[in-house]
């Protein structure tokens, strides 16, 4: 006769005090963890031992909690995991002591209320990979939830790693001192992420292992949902540094990869210029596009003091056959500035603000560019490449107020124009003579007329827009996620009238 099993929540109390104590005796671990009701178990035992054990006994979608005040857990070797497990820190440390990766798992995995720290993988996987120095994911959802992820490092995803067809989901967690070679705190490769009430501080990549610097927070390469976007909501992105390009974040975006930016602070951010590719580009991030329709949306976001060394103080969107729309609202662009390497041989120092590089339609409304600046005599605040259709473009509703380009070119003024909109590229002919490269149709982007733009009529798409001095109150940094636009004296840009 075969044996049958109650399951353990049909048991009664009595019954299921003795089935824990035969179970703790069973797995040798009296007084190191303690079998809750619902499939959970408490550590008390603060060790890589201790854990391990919980994990092993856990049921699979099973619940771990760590009762360890913020003591650190040491490892010595990664967490592999093979079930859906959600683990509460309630404070704890997982320390990987620049050893090793913290968790790598295939399935579902949710933490709360942990620190991840020092966890680290050496070497590159695959070339279409990442690695993530304290958590990587393939296939499972990852949830993280009031966790600190702090001096973690991969080659690819310094913390994390969404390696494929998984589902990364951060939440009220924090990134900070982080590294790679690409996506500094976080890279996900054919996942769908979504960032929350979170923040990436000073996290950065370096070149090595045949990859270039890109993202000094967040690389995201394709996604797995085409009808979800990759979203960053309420978030506060500071002080991330890249060597190539995307000083806090990467976007790359492909047919149908949409991205939506709301209510979030960049701020400090920096693109350095990597001395083997001579670019340093998209101080605060880059919307790398190639290939079908796309749409990248930015809506109540500031971006303020980023710099790259380079093209786009804040931001560089497009690509050479991209076909990326833009749609931002209630932006802010202040102090932002491009060039911060002049390269007048490659006239790459354009945009202050932002380089739009890209054949699709493009709507900035009510967005404030103010104090923004480039090195090179194409634009303080917005830089339009060739490819641009200037009848895709619509600027309604804002304020352009001291945005300033800057000398780099022999026999031109040191400052050229602390309030145009944007004009056309300038080259360096035979003997320091300058050419002009205008966009198509042969009118120039710039309101109002730049004396030393090409002669003809400038081509006014800006509307109900203010192009002066409007005095743009100084930018004041609120220390969170939650955009502070400046006002000025009318009634437009993002932060309407003082």
């Amino acid at each position: 006769m075969t044996a049958q099993f109650l399951p353990a929540q049909f048991l009664p109390a009595k019954a299921m005090r003795k089935l824990s104590q035969a179970l703790l005796l069973s797995f040798g671990v009296t007084g190191l963890l303690q079998i809750l009701p619902a499939q959970a178990a408490t550590v008390t035992q603060c060790n890589e031992a201790g854990l391990k054990a919980a994990i092993d006994s856990s049921a699979d979608g099973g619940k771990i909690v760590l009762d360890c005040g913020n003591s650190a857990i040491t490892l010595g070797s990664e967490l592999v995991l093979n079930k859906n497990l959600t683990i509460d820190g309630q404070g704890a440390i997982l320390d990987g002591r620049d050893r090793t990766r913290i968790f790598r798992t295939t399935k579902n995995l949710t933490l709360q209320n942990l620190t991840l720290r020092k966890g680290k993988v050496n070497r590159k996987a695959g070339n279409f990979s990442c690695e993530g120095g304290a958590v990587h994911v393939t296939f499972g959802k990852l949830i993280l939830e009031g966790v600190t992820l702090q001096d973690n490092f991969a080659p690819r995803g310094g913390a994390v790693c969404g390696n494929w067809q998984a589902d990364v989901e951060i939440r009220d967690s924090t990134f900070m001192g982080n590294q790679a070679h690409q996506g500094g705190a976080l890279y996900t490769n054919t996942s769908d992420l979504l960032v929350r009430d979170s923040t990436f501080t000073n996290n950065a990549t370096t070149v090595g292992q045949g990859l270039n610097g890109i993202g000094g927070a967040i690389v995201t390469y394709n996604d797995l949902n085409k009808s979800t976007p990759i979203r960053v909501l309420n978030s506060r992105f500071e002080g991330n540094k890249s060597f190539h390009e995307g000083g806090a974040a990467f976007f790359n975006q492909s047919n149908g990869v949409n991205l939506e930016l709301r209510n979030s602070t960049f701020v400090n951010n920096h693109a350095q210029i990597n001395n083997r590719t001579g670019i340093g580009s998209g101080g605060a991030i880059k919307l790398n596009h190639s290939g079908g329709k796309a749409l990248a949306k930015a809506i109540n976001v500031v971006f303020a003091n980023n710099v790259a060394d380079q093209e786009g103080g804040a931001v560089w969107a497009g690509g050479g056959n991209a076909n990326l729309d833009l749609d931002f609202r209630q932006v802010t662009f202040y102090g932002n500035e491009s060039g911060r390497v002049p390269d007048p041989q490659k006239n790459e120092t354009g945009g202050g603000g932002i380089v739009l590089v890209s054949r699709g339609t493009m709507k900035f409304i009510k967005n404030t560019f103010a104090e923004n600046q480039s090195g090179n005599e194409t634009s303080g605040a917005i830089y339009a490449a060739s490819n641009v259709d200037h009848s895709k473009v619509t600027v309604r509703n804002a304020v352009f107020n001291n945005n300033c380009s800057r000398k780099d070119i022999q026999g031109t003024p040191e400052v050229e124009n602390c309030n145009h909109f944007t004009h056309s590229r300038t080259v360096r002919g035979n003997g320091n003579n300058i050419s002009h490269n205008p966009f198509s149709g042969g009118n120039v982007y710039e309101w109002p007329v730049n004396q030393h733009a090409p002669t003809g009529r400038a081509f006014p798409i800006t509307q109900r827009t203010n192009v002066q001095d409007v005095q743009v109150r100084p930018y004041q940094d609120n220390g969170d996620a939650t955009p502070d636009h400046p006002c000025s004296n009318v009634n437009a840009g993002a932060g309407g009238s003082c």
